[in-house]
């Protein structure tokens, strides 16, 4: 039963990880084709995108 269980969040944390990185991927692009706006602005979104990827790739690896 445990090992089932494990199995089913294993899975549901490569789903939620696979919406961050296509999510991530969006909001980097929409950041370099609409870069104008205020530039903390969009150095904060820039770093939340890179943070969302970079935890979207090590929930798929782990």
């Amino acid at each position: 039963m445990s090992e089932r269980v494990r199995k089913i969040l294993v899975g549901v944390i490569k789903g939620v990880a696979a919406i961050l990185i296509v999510l991530g991927g969006y909001l980097a692009y929409n950041v370099i084709t609409t870069s104008g706006g205020p530039p903390i602005f969009t150095a904060a979104i820039s770093f939340l995108t890179v943070l969302l990827l970079v935890l979207g790739i090590f929930g798929l690896l782990s």
